[in-house]
């Protein structure tokens, strides 16, 4: 959680750099959580490494097929 609540660590479109973006969590499923706020359409979500990050720090993206 950010400092007033649920965050996540985001790349804005165009972007590189890390910023924590405050969400508003709508509902958690077993295996998903429903964002119901917080997002923009182009931002993507850091989903590893989190643990080694600070606003503004560059993320190198890495592509992986599943």
């Amino acid at each position: 959680e950010g400092r007033d609540g649920p965050a996540v660590w985001t790349l804005p479109q165009g972007s590189d750099q890390a910023r924590l973006t405050p969400i508003v969590i709508d509902a958690y499923t077993r295996d998903t959580v429903e964002i119901a706020s917080g997002l923009t359409e182009g931002d993507r979500v850091v989903t590893e490494g989190s643990n080694a990050l600070f606003p503004g720090r560059l993320v190198t993206v890495v592509e992986t097929s599943e």
